[in-house]
């Protein structure tokens, strides 16, 4: 899994989430930079290393939200 388009992890995600009937599934990645990272046709943002070097902390905050927006879209619970 995450090797192709969000349209695609979403399609699976959905299909395993319907096997487990009783008890969803919980859904992580591991993309600290993003779906980029495991995804392709998505937002690549910039890496961690420059993400420390920025000043100002509201940029941080927005990128940390719209990555976690990209997430719930596709059916990701924890990244």
């Amino acid at each position: 899994m995450f090797q192709g388009g969000p349209t695609r992890e979403a399609i699976l995600i959905n299909q395993y989430q319907s096997y487990s009937k009783k008890v969803p599934l919980m859904i992580s990645v591991d993309g600290e930079w993003g779906l980029n990272m495991r995804m392709d046709s998505v937002i690549a943002f910039p890496r961690q290393l420059l993400m420390g070097a920025i000043q100002d902390n509201t940029l941080i905050y927005e990128f940390g939200k719209e990555v976690a927006r990209q997430c719930r879209r596709v059916g990701i619970h924890v990244n």
